[in-house]
């Protein structure tokens, strides 16, 4: 490489030569030589210091390192040399073993294994107590060698570790976590995974931290960590929990079990009738999951659980008239029970306001539902027309009455085994009736007065007798709001027809006959009047708001004889009717 002294000394000799040529002596060449030569001298000065420090460093250098090369051939040539007797002493020892495993292996061949095996053993201890230099060079270098290594190991594991929290559930380690969010993450995980716990399961979530040292790869994630709860707790266990609007009844370990029994339970109140349709009260939901212990059953117990009843709570709105005596009946409560529900009751009841009560039914209830048709007649009516040929008083038949034919189709529901409702879903008429015309004579004589009758109705049939088929006791109002039946535990003994705007509406009778009872009470039938038909049968009307006939009068079937109400106990306008046969109620719907 060209110094940079050369290349500086090079351009003022052609600086020089150019002078040189020149006659005239130049100013500006002068001025460029005399730095160069300056420039030259310095470089060639501080080149040749530099080389001389340089030299001088490098025979030190060598000085210093001589002593340290000299340890390092000394050590490489002990270490050779040893090599070379170690090698030396493990060919010896190979070559003794080779003879000794011939040797060994003959004697096996000749006189059995446990003569070789007598042999090897005397062999090992000369082998050792022979080679005994060997051994020992190999256990002073081996050693150290081991236990360092242990030593780096024990080191690098603590390095590697890191101070974390471990985590401790009713007494059993599930793991160990950086911070505490990790476990609350593994608590929420839990929750969503049992269907439904106890207190003793969530006591076991409460956990309880301590420092530990591990590596990185042993910490815990929060779903190993729920796993983990879950695995080490008695306090819950699969199974298929059976619910009824969203309330667990309670689980069983086995589906087919909790199916069967469900099953059953519903054909125990099967009716037996077509077109019948079983289900449970309220929204059945079956659930798999992990529930607390104490909610599995047996399959025994689960039976015996669905089929026993448990007090239900209530509200209930206080109307006028209402006693704590006859709601105490209704309900049939005692007054501890009701003064446990309700513990600031100060003894007043009033309209308009709500108290608890309880009442005992069935854990597990069951609805079924019959859709069924059958034909009944459409009652004729009764039309008068006045007729002034004949005399006031007499009367006489234009055109008999004949029924009509319907075919209805109704829905019957039963809750427990008990009837509770009837509802006409559909009604089909075959056969429309013929109404029955009555002339009534209008002549009026000197010697006769004339009779009139409440709101211009027909007068009474001749015989005044009941025919057994009954007419609608409310001309226009179809519409039936409670069936006979049983309700809220009691018989009800008849129908009530009720629509909007029948407050006021006329009421006739059902049948001809003997108007026996008018009466007027405070609370049940309040306003209501018995009409006796002279054939076994009799009829009521109640919660009537006014009567147009008294106890006596003899009544034609469907005449006007009162006014649909709301006397007595009642929840609205309507008419409660009754069809009673030799005394017993019988269910009126089955007459019409």
């Amino acid at each position: 490489m060209v110094s940079l002294s050369n290349v500086i000394m090079a351009a003022a000799a052609a600086v020089a030569a150019l002078t040189r040529r020149n006659s005239q002596p130049d100013p500006v060449s002068d001025t460029v030589i005399r730095p160069m030569y300056w420039l030259y001298r310095n470089c060639c000065y501080f080149g040749m210091q530099m080389e001389l420090y340089l030299r001088r460093l490098i025979r030190r250098i060598k000085k210093l390192l001589r002593p340290v090369g000299a340890f390092f051939a000394g050590l490489w040539n002990r270490a050779k040399n040893k090599a070379v007797r170690i090698a030396k002493s493990f060919a010896a020892v190979w070559n003794d073993t080779k003879i000794n495993i011939r040797t060994i292996d003959k004697i096996r061949k000749e006189n059995g294994t446990a003569a070789g095996a007598r042999a090897l053993g005397r062999a090992v201890p000369r082998a050792v107590s022979k080679h005994k230099n060997f051994f020992m060079s190999v256990v002073n270098y081996t050693l150290p060698v081991l236990c360092i290594a242990i030593l780096l190991g024990v080191v690098a594991d603590r390095f590697q570790r890191n101070y974390v929290l471990a985590v401790e559930c009713d007494g059993m380690l599930v793991g160990y976590i950086s911070d505490e969010s990790v476990y609350t993450d593994a608590a929420e995980m839990v929750e969503e995974r049992i269907v439904f716990s106890s207190e003793d399961f969530d006591r076991t979530l409460s956990p309880s931290y301590s420092l530990a040292a591990v590596s990185e790869n042993e910490l815990t994630e929060a779903d190993t960590i729920c796993e983990n709860i879950l695995y080490n707790s008695d306090d819950v266990a699969e199974a298929y929990g059976f619910f009824i609007d969203g309330n667990l009844i309670a689980a069983v370990e086995s589906e087919g079990d909790l199916k069967f029994i469900l099953e059953s339970f519903l054909e125990k109140y099967r009716i037996g009738a077509a077109n019948e349709t079983m289900s449970f009260i309220g929204e059945p939901e079956t659930v798999f999951g992990l529930y607390a212990v104490e909610k599995i059953l047996t399959s025994a117990e689960f039976k015996e659980k669905i089929s026993s009843e448990e007090y239900v709570s209530s509200i209930y709105t206080v109307k006028s008239g209402d006693t704590l005596s006859g709601i105490l009946k209704k309900y049939n409560m005692t007054e501890e029970q009701f003064m446990r529900l309700n513990s600031g009751f100060d003894g007043t009841l009033t309209e308009g306001g709500t108290v608890v009560v309880e009442k005992l039914q069935p854990v597990l209830r069951v609805k079924s539902i019959i859709v069924s048709s059958y034909e009944k007649d459409i009652a004729y009516s009764t039309i008068t027309e006045k007729d002034p040929s004949l005399y006031v008083g007499t009367s006489k038949v234009k055109v008999n009455g004949v029924n009509g034919k319907q075919l209805v189709t109704q829905q019957i529901t039963y809750v427990d085994g008990v009837e509770t409702s009837r509802t006409v879903i559909k009604r089909e008429t075959l056969q429309e009736p013929v109404n029955k015309v009555v002339l009534v004579g209008s002549k009026v004589t000197t010697t006769t007065k004339k009779k009139t009758y409440f709101n211009n109705t027909a007068a009474p049939d001749s015989s005044y007798v009941g025919t057994g088929r009954f007419t609608w006791p409310v001309p226009g109002v179809r519409h039936v709001s409670s069936y006979y039946g049983y309700r809220w535990g009691r018989l009800h003994k008849g129908i009530d027809i009720s629509t909007s705007g029948v407050y006021g509406r006329t009421i006739v009778a059902a049948d001809s006959g003997t108007v026996t009872q008018v009466r007027r009470m405070s609370g049940g039938y309040g306003l209501y009047l018995i009409v006796t038909h002279s054939n076994g049968y009799s009829t009521l009307y109640a919660h009537c708001s006014a009567i147009n006939v008294s106890a006596g009068q003899k009544v034609a079937k469907g005449q006007a004889i009162a006014k649909v109400g709301n006397s007595g106990n009642s929840t609205g306008p309507h008419l409660h009717f009754e069809i009673r046969k030799n005394g017993s109620p019988q269910n009126p719907m089955n007459y019409y």
